[in-house]
């Protein structure tokens, strides 16, 4: 399975601590995976540890209809369990600015202001795609200069 990696890894601590619970506990919920491409979409971390310790990572395949709901369906599941440092949101900030997200698209959908969207992009290396994708699903291209 190859790995569609959107969230940023794990601290040593966190991980430390998945796998004592893993090894305690076996993997309680199941890898996601791409139904489509195989990728890891949801449960790399759980996946790896479960390799190392020798146990089985019960997995669940997903179906999507377009890359954008699955960006979406990866953003909800870890949005809501994960507390990125200003570092970690930058770089996912990059990453779905470089998907096409617009700014604005991208500071609703991580709770942020999108003067703090911007801050963040300036922060990091980015690449602007030629085609961005708002709220409303309006795709503005950018024009050449």
């Amino acid at each position: 399975m190859s790995a569609f990696q959107l969230m940023p890894a794990l601290s040593d601590e966190e991980y430390a601590a998945l796998r004592d619970d893993i090894e305690a506990r076996g993997v309680l919920v199941p890898v996601e995976i791409d139904a489509d491409t195989g990728e890891v979409l949801d449960g790399h971390h759980r996946l790896r540890i479960a390799a190392e310790l020798g146990v089985e990572a019960p997995t669940f395949a997903r179906s999507f209809a377009s890359d954008e709901e699955r960006i979406e369906h990866v953003l909800s599941l870890n949005l809501m369990r994960r507390h990125l440092t200003t570092d970690q949101r930058a770089r996912l900030v990059a990453e779905l600015r470089k998907q096409g997200w617009s700014l604005r698209r991208i500071a609703e959908r991580l709770d942020v202001a999108p003067a703090t969207a911007l801050r963040d992009l300036r922060g990091v290396s980015n690449e602007t795609p030629a085609a961005i994708t708002g709220l409303d699903d309006f795709i503005d291209r950018q024009r050449a200069s």
